[in-house]
Parts: structure tokens; C-alpha cells; sequence
């Protein structure tokens, strides 16, 4: 059952994105509630380098971070719970910019970089798909989504930004 945490935001617990059913189990709890802004923030980061790269581990990641949100957009749009306008955000990384990777910071972590970058595509696709809908579709840097929460929310504290490198 949703629970409200916050009037208008509403959790449902016990959900795994990187189950083919997950959209279905959310579309379900819903029970018929439009929603005018949907957050997407799924991941996982395994480590690895080019002398020991894991299939497996590199399918959960691309799974997660970027095949599992088509399916979540795809449950939500088929139930038409995705009122107009409304906005779905996917929170994603800058280690999915292609333009961002430099021979200086190296190469590794193929699955991550590459699911994000998988991500931030499928998000350009979806906001094509949706466009007509009056659905947005945004990719949100964690940090920046960091950042406008918490000035949203009016609260004062004191955090570090780090790149996932540190």
C-alpha cells in the first residue's frame, strides 16, 4: 500500500526496478492516481577495470539504469496515469557524457559509464515519445537533483560535493 510521507508525495515500498513486473506492481498501487511528476532514481555501480570485467555485473547495471526506466515510462503510459502536463525525471550521472570521459581520468567502469549514457539516450527517446502528451522528460544530474531538493524543502545542511572518482 502507497504511503504519504510528504502531502502529495506518495512511496510504495517493496518495488525492484530490475524486475520485469515492477510497472505493473506500481501501476497497480497507484489505483488509478494520475501523477504529474514521476522521479526515476535507480542505479548500481559495481567496479570493475578492463583486466576483470563481469558480464553479469554489467547486465544488472545496464538493467537497472537504463532498460528498467522504458519499462516503468511504458506501464505508466499504457494506465494513462501520466497526467498533461507532467513532468518524469530520470536521475542520472555526468559519467554518462561521452564528451566528459578524458584520456586523463582513464577508462574502467565500462558497465556504469555505459548504462548511464544508455540512460541519458533513453531519456532524449522518451521525452520524443511523450512530447505530444504534454509529458517533460528531463535527465537530472544526482547532484543538481540534490541541490534543488533541498533548497525546495528550505532546509539548511552542510554536504560535500565528490565525484564518483574521489
Amino acid at each position: 500500500m502507497p504511503a504519504t510521507i510528504v502531502i502529495g508525495v506518495t512511496v510504495i515500498h517493496g518495488i525492484d526496478i530490475g524486475e520485469e513486473n515492477a510497472g505493473y506492481k506500481i501501476v497497480q498501487a497507484l489505483e488509478g492516481t494520475k501523477l504529474d511528476l514521476v522521479i526515476i532514481n535507480a542505479g548500481v555501480f559495481k567496479k570493475e577495470t578492463l583486466d576483470n570485467p563481469n558480464f553479469a555485473d554489467e547486465l544488472e547495471m545496464y538493467k537497472i539504469v537504463s532498460v528498467a526506466p522504458v519499462f516503468l515510462a511504458h506501464h505508466l503510459y499504457k494506465a494513462d496515469l501520466l497526467s498533461s502536463p507532467s513532468k518524469l525525471i530520470l536521475v542520472t550521472t555526468e559519467g554518462g557524457s561521452i564528451s566528459l570521459r578524458t584520456k586523463e581520468e582513464g577508462g574502467g567502469n565500462y558497465g556504469h559509464h555505459g548504462s548511464k549514457a544508455a540512460a541519458n539516450m533513453v531519456g532524449k527517446l522518451l521525452a520524443n515519445d511523450l512530447y505530444e502528451l504534454g509529458v517533460t522528460v528531463a535527465m537530472i544530474h544526482v547532484r543538481f537533483l540534490a541541490r534543488l531538493l533541498i533548497s525546495s524543502l528550505y532546509l539548511s545542511v552542510s554536504c560535500t560535493d565528490r565525484f564518483y572518482e574521489d
